[in-house]
């Protein structure tokens, strides 16, 4: 894995600081929770506490020993409604409470509302528009086949009508055609009218709908409503002929009383004991605190719930949905234990609170039930939580990006270090001279020192290899003179008179100095090859001309050992710049080499083919293949792949190390390679046509 990258996952580590930070904020926001908590359940155990004394108790309702969640609810409606037979003016039906009953084919739904008595300005003078609170019921049922009230058959009531029932009567409401309806009740066994009770009945494409209202005192806290088809099939949620249960809805007397606890962000509500509401004091419109809005955008509420709410809360149940509540803490409450819980409210969290309502004899005749929003908490941690998720993660940008440009400038340094030394390198690993040695860097960090240690290194190696190159020629002229006095004393003592053992060791000493002085020649060829190197001059020449002369010659030196072919392309001339002389010496010792490891009757071929870039020149023979190892060492000097043997003729490896210093100074490229058959070997000259530019025939010029 490359350095960048390291540093790049290593900046990731960088990530624990928002994750801390997060951590920190989520501490926080339970203890703001918790705090909250604690605040509004001694808020509602306050005013609890007020709701006890005498003064407040007498507007305290009966208690109704009666099942749970028994009976119906009438919210409480805030504006004015028309008596018309539509539903216009009524809240949605999905939106508030309805109830049901029946099956498809006939059934029917309908709903309640509370409307107060309200004061109105007339004249300067202020009056009740209805001195009594009214209920109003809208009442839609579905039903294919209608049938109307015949006021000449016997009966409370006949075809489709209603049944409503009181504390103590019942009422049958009918109508003899679409329009208003009339409330018959039977008293004294005698059919009356009850013209309090007033409505309105409409066709529908489906059935028809009916729209009632009726004074609260008529039904005195019991209700019960039945649909009846002219057949005799009822509708209704509890049986006409039983007592009607209770209806539950919100005492003026205890909305006045908790009307003095009202604030903003605060609602503040009463149950019975029975979990009914009692009393319902909404909070202000407008919630101000700090500057902060009411409700948090839900962009930013989806982001504090996601990240901050660690715990999955229950939904929050609405008093206006059915009129009871049985929370956990409502419960608590009239067990008479103070309690409070967090629920999932829409878009926000909300807390409620409840304490027990208790009367003079210590009996808990309700609960006070306190809910209340964290906005106020939920902006501020969220804006705390937006702020630590930019500026983390803005550091952890910056450092990141910081490691990405200090890893990217050390890969640079690193590479930059690398291409020196494998520019420093010719293509035979050998140092290159001094100039294009690495250079010497001036950092003082580790990268520098590296840099300064491998530019000694490659100085002291090409040191080395340069002594080395000029061994040959050294050895050659020092051992020259003493050889040539040991070889004139054996010649002197070969004309004493030995004996036959002494002629014996004499001639042993001879052919040991022969062969010393052929070394010494071979090395003094090889220095005298680079001195006319040195001093070559270029010309231009044909080189398939020189091929085929040189390959006339192989074939009549070399008849008795192998055969020599020559392989031209179809071009008629190939003109080459270079010192031919040079190029037939490489030759001579490629084919040299080519006969010493042919073996007696093998083939060897010298061709010479053109490539878009080079003139391709090949010398291949018969015989054993180069080790693995040695195809690139096979150039240097004193590097041979000869068997040891007792040959009079030396082989130091020399003749292919002057190969390679022809080639070098015709720029050109030379390598050796098993045959793809594995049948022999193949040595590869690969002469550039850069250098021929201008010369006739080629794609170059003469160079000066």
């Amino acid at each position: 894995m490359k350095l960048s990258r390291q540093l790049l996952l290593l900046s990731l580590l960088t990530l624990m600081i928002p994750w801390a930070g997060y951590q920190h904020l989520q501490e926080m926001d339970q203890l703001l929770r918790d705090g909250q908590s604690r605040a509004l359940l001694a808020q509602a155990k306050a005013v609890a506490t007020a709701l006890s004394n005498e003064e407040n108790l007498s507007a305290w309702p009966a208690q109704h020993p009666t099942q749970q969640q028994t009976g119906f609810f009438a919210p409480l409606q805030q504006g004015q409604l028309v008596l018309d037979g539509y539903d216009g003016d009524w809240p949605a039906w999905r939106k508030g409470l309805f109830y049901r009953a029946g099956e498809p084919g006939f059934h029917a739904r309908w709903r309640l509302m509370l409307q107060r008595a309200e004061a109105e300005t007339f004249a300067n003078r202020k009056r009740l528009r209805s001195p009594h609170d009214r209920l109003f019921a809208f009442v839609e049922v579905n039903k294919s086949e209608l049938s109307y009230y015949h006021p000449g058959k016997n009966g409370l009531a006949n075809g489709d009508h209603l049944l409503l029932q009181s504390a103590s009567q019942l009422y049958a409401l009918s109508t003899s055609s679409p329009g208003k309806i009339i409330a018959r009740y039977r008293a004294d066994d005698q059919l009356r009218i009850e013209h309090r009770i007033q409505g309105w009945w409409r066709e529908t494409s489906k059935g028809y709908q009916v729209e009632l209202q009726l004074p609260m005192e008529l039904l005195a806290g019991r209700f019960n409503l039945t649909v009846v088809s002219d057949q005799g099939e009822q509708l209704g949620l509890w049986a006409s002929d039983q007592q009607a249960p209770r209806l539950v809805h919100q005492l003026e007397s205890l909305d006045q009383a908790l009307d003095k606890f009202r604030q903003e962000g605060l609602r503040l509500s009463i149950s019975g004991t029975q979990g009914e509401l009692l009393a319902d004091q909404q909070p202000p419109a407008k919630v101000s605190y700090l500057d902060l809005p009411n409700k948090l955008h839900p962009v930013k509420a989806w982001i504090y719930q996601r990240l901050l709410q660690s715990q999955q809360l229950e939904v929050l149940q609405d008093w206006q949905r059915n009129g009871w509540y049985f929370g956990d803490e409502a419960r608590n409450a009239l067990a008479g234990r103070a309690d409070s819980r967090w629920y999932q409210g829409e878009g926000q969290l909300k807390v409620r609170a409840s304490a027990p309502i208790q009367g003079p004899d210590g009996a808990v005749l309700g609960t006070v039930i306190a809910e209340q929003s964290n906005d106020t908490q939920a902006s501020l941690m969220n804006s705390a939580l937006l702020n630590l998720l930019l500026y983390s993660s803005l550091g952890s940008f910056l450092l990141g990006a910081a490691l990405l440009a200090y890893a990217s400038w050390l890969g640079w340094r690193i590479t930059k270090l690398s291409q020196a030394a494998e520019q420093a390198l010719d293509e035979y690993g050998r140092p290159k001279p001094e100039q294009h040695l690495l250079p010497a860097s001036d950092a003082k960090d580790e990268l520098g020192d590296l840099s300064r240690h491998h530019h000694t290194l490659l100085r002291r190696l090409r040191a080395y290899s340069d002594y080395l190159g000029s061994l040959s020629s050294k050895l050659s002229h020092e051992l020259r003179t003493p050889l040539a006095v040991v070889k004139t004393s054996l010649d002197n003592l070969q004309q004493c008179e030995l004996n036959e053992e002494q002629n014996s060791y004499n001639s042993r000493a001879l052919q040991g100095s022969e062969r010393l002085s052929a070394i010494l020649n071979a090395m003094g060829a090889a220095s005298q090859v680079e001195a006319a190197i040195q001093s070559a001059e270029k010309e231009a020449f044909r080189l398939d001309q020189l091929l085929g002369d040189l390959a006339m010659a192989y074939r009549d030196t070399f008849a008795n050992r192998c055969q020599v072919e020559l392989e031209l392309d179809d071009q008629a001339e190939i003109h080459y710049w270079g010192a031919p002389e040079l190029l037939a010496q490489a030759l001579d010792k490629l084919i040299e080499n080519a006969v010493d490891f042919c073996p007696q009757g093998g083939r060897i071929t010298l061709s010479l083919t053109d490539s878009p870039a080079a003139y391709r020149l090949e010398v291949e023979n018969d015989g054993p293949l180069l080790p693995d190892l040695l195809s690139e060492q096979l150039f240097d000097s004193l590097v041979s792949v000869r068997e040891k043997t007792d040959s009079e003729r030396p082989h130091l490896g020399l003749g292919l190390r002057i190969v390679q210093l022809i080639v070098e100074f015709h720029q050109a490229k030379v390598h050796a390679k098993n045959r793809a058959d594995l049948g022999g070997v193949r040595f590869t000259i690969m002469l550039p046509k850069g250098l021929n530019r201008g010369i006739p025939g080629s794609a170059g010029e003469v160079l000066p």
